[in-house]
């Protein structure tokens, strides 16, 4: 159940996708543990913002995932998250060989957890606003060879004349 507690006073004025506060009132929240700071993320866009089960869990799994590889270099808070931290997260993940869509999906965690810190004060801006997901493989259409076309109009040529 998602403590309400906290919620914030303005929410009513500022609409229904209105950001409360990820914490109790006159807790500094750039010193918040990144973990707490996952979970109120995840408890925010679960219950205000009204995603869908499958969205919220895998924005758990990657969100988790993010938290374990920031911890082991040293990025434990909120405070401690930067750009590159971020943009080498997605990098590792990319050289894991996950799919293009599964890097989509992270950065969009990412971007998402990243704006809800900036909107509820926890990061002075969004760390993540300049964050891209890496681009996937485009693939041309096979293309007919000279050959194969030629075989082509000369079997409909054939097929012609011959009635």
């Amino acid at each position: 159940m998602v403590d309400r507690s906290f919620a914030n006073p303005q929410s009513s004025a500022a609409g229904p996708h209105a950001v409360p506060p990820p914490g109790p009132r006159g807790c500094k929240l750039g010193s918040m543990e990144l973990r707490a700071a996952t979970r109120a993320f995840l408890d925010h866009i679960a219950v205000e913002r009204n995603y869908s089960s499958e969205t919220v869990r895998a924005y758990r799994s990657d969100l988790e995932t993010f938290t374990v590889w920031a911890a082991r270099r040293d990025a434990s808070t909120v405070e401690a998250l930067d750009l590159p931290i971020l943009r080498d997260w997605v990098w590792a993940s990319a050289q894991d060989g996950l799919a293009p869509r599964t890097l989509a999906r992270r950065s969009a965690a990412l971007k998402s957890f990243c704006h809800w810190l900036a909107a509820t004060e926890a990061t002075p801006h969004d760390i993540a606003a300049r964050l891209r997901t890496p681009k996937s493989g485009s693939h041309l259409p096979a293309v007919v060879q000279r050959a194969q076309m030629d075989e082509l109009l000369d079997g409909l040529d054939e097929d012609a004349r011959s009635g």
